[in-house]
């Protein structure tokens, strides 16, 4: 039993150490291929005030922030709009008064050089919208 158990420990640190991709052991997409500090890039949502403060949105999950990211990635700055105004709508579900931003900041996080860098992509004005209900 020892040496069942032994084996599979030595396969596995083998594959480990080849970078092999061999079905259970590494066939998870986080796990299927290395990646470089360098190539990660994220895209992240400011929300700017009228006083010149500004707070990052923080949604519910992080995956929200992440599914919009990708989309504004790989169709690239064409979906910005539509980022941005799904960012808002998410936004007006978790708070019921948004009217404090005056606009959204689209921006590109990578690491580069050492350090975080931020690149502006574009920033959008909130639109304030008076709802027949709230006359």
């Amino acid at each position: 039993m020892v040496m069942i158990a032994l084996a599979v420990c030595v396969g596995c640190i083998m594959l480990s150490s080849l970078r092999k991709d061999a079905w259970p052991l590494t066939r998870y997409p986080m796990f299927t291929r290395r990646i470089e500090a360098k190539d990660m890039v994220a895209i992240r949502f400011r929300l700017l005030r009228a006083d010149g403060s500004a707070d990052w949105w923080r949604p519910r999950s992080h995956r929200y922030e992440d599914c919009i990211g990708e989309r504004i990635r790989a169709l690239g700055t064409a979906e910005v709009m539509w980022g941005v105004a799904e960012m808002l709508r998410l936004l007006a579900l978790d708070e019921a008064d948004t009217s404090r931003y005056q606009a959204v900041e689209v921006v590109e996080r990578s690491f580069a050089n050492g350090r975080v860098e931020d690149r502006q992509v574009a920033v959008v004005p909130v639109p304030h919208r008076r709802l027949p209900i709230d006359e």
